[in-house]
């Protein structure tokens, strides 16, 4: 008898590509320099935020031109170079095999007639990722991989300084200028911009950087996620008591908004004593600019207006006497206004008394 041929061809092929899978596992079909791959691509097919759990899910796709390149229980697909990993989830043909917070890794289950793709899961912390390259490759090939978009570290830029001086305000003005004096021990904090206590620290001597800049006699260091402003509060809380009995020439608490770069001079002024501010409105009738309580008569109820490092106003007495009370070291300049009986028609008439430092 003569050599019968297969009436059906097509279980002849379908025999080959069984016996092809159960047989030895092989390389990928692939050929080329390293980070070339292949015969298979993987792709971002879309990112699901979750706002109420603080996670993303991630989306993929693998397209294998062959199927019959994959072996059940050998093939494995491994995504790398990842950050803040929660969880994997299966893939139709391929079963999870193990995941940490950098890694991913599926195991190829079994062959799917007519089908030369799948989908793949992951879900990251928001809060730890952003969007960047990731590396993926199948059957633990290191030579040969591909890139896609996934979630990895935010990276956070160097920490930036928020630095300034605690100092005794000679002048006033609320600004520190040379030679005026420092004070240590002072406790300060930083906060957050929702109020939160980030750091204390305590003045000292000077600073200076590794450059010989003068940063203050305190230092904060703020560390903010990449490309992210930071607002911060720098607060006195001065705990040991240093600036009892000083008066503040600039706010105690100052906002601050870290952005790009250092942030200098958050300086907290204080008055070293406090002074007096008092004197007498009166007829000059001797044109000598002194008062002669005896001889010179005082206006009453003339309003006399305190500006400068402080304000406020009052009006003079009977005998002509206007009184501030101590006020902080500073500068200061008074205004009187015609009173009861119209005699103040120029400061000419407002005499202060000498300064003198309070009890």
């Amino acid at each position: 008898m003569g050599q019968r041929s297969a009436p059906w061809p097509g279980v002849l092929l379908l025999t080959a590509a069984v016996l092809a899978v159960a047989g030895p596992a092989t390389a990928l079909n692939r050929v080329g320099q390293a980070g070339d791959l292949i015969g298979a691509k993987l792709t971002l097919l879309y990112i699901t935020p979750n706002a109420n759990v603080n996670r993303t899910i991630y989306s993929y796709k693998l397209v294998v031109d062959d199927p019959a390149i994959l072996h059940v229980n050998t093939s494995t697909l491994t995504l790398r170079d990842m950050a803040g990993v929660m969880a994997i989830g299966n893939a139709i043909g391929w079963r999870t095999d193990s995941f940490t917070n950098s890694t991913a890794t599926w195991v190829y289950a079994r062959q799917l007639p007519y089908r030369n793709y799948s989908t793949f899961d992951i879900e990251a912390d928001n809060a730890k990722t952003t969007l960047g390259d990731i590396t993926y490759h199948l059957d633990a090939d290191e030579d040969t991989y591909g890139t896609v978009e996934g979630p990895v570290p935010i990276i956070a830029q160097p920490a930036h300084q928020i630095s300034g001086t605690v100092f005794l305000d000679a002048d006033g003005d609320g600004i520190f200028d040379e030679g005026e004096e420092i004070v240590a021990g002072v406790t300060l904090e930083l906060r957050a911009g929702d109020g939160r206590v980030l750091a204390t620290t305590t003045t000292g001597g000077h600073i200076y950087s590794g450059e010989d800049e003068y940063l203050g006699n305190y230092v904060f260091h703020a560390v903010l996620p990449s490309g992210t402003p930071g607002d911060y509060l720098v607060v006195v809380t001065d705990e040991d008591g240093v600036l009892v009995g000083l008066l503040p020439t600039t706010d105690t608490s100052q906002p601050v908004l870290v952005t790009t770069s250092d942030v200098r001079e958050v300086d907290f002024g204080y008055a070293s004593k406090q002074t007096r501010i008092w004197g007498r409105v009166f007829f000059d009738a001797d044109t000598n600019g002194a008062s002669n309580d005896a001889l010179e008569m005082g206006f009453g109820g003339v309003e006399v207006a305190l500006s400068g490092t402080e304000s406020g106003t009052q009006s003079t007495d009977q005998d002509g006497y206007y009184d501030f009370g101590t006020r902080p070291t500073g500068t200061y300049s008074l205004d009187g206004t015609d009173g009861a009986y119209g005699a103040c028609s120029s400061t000419s008439c407002l005499r202060p008394r000498s300064p003198s430092p309070s009890p």
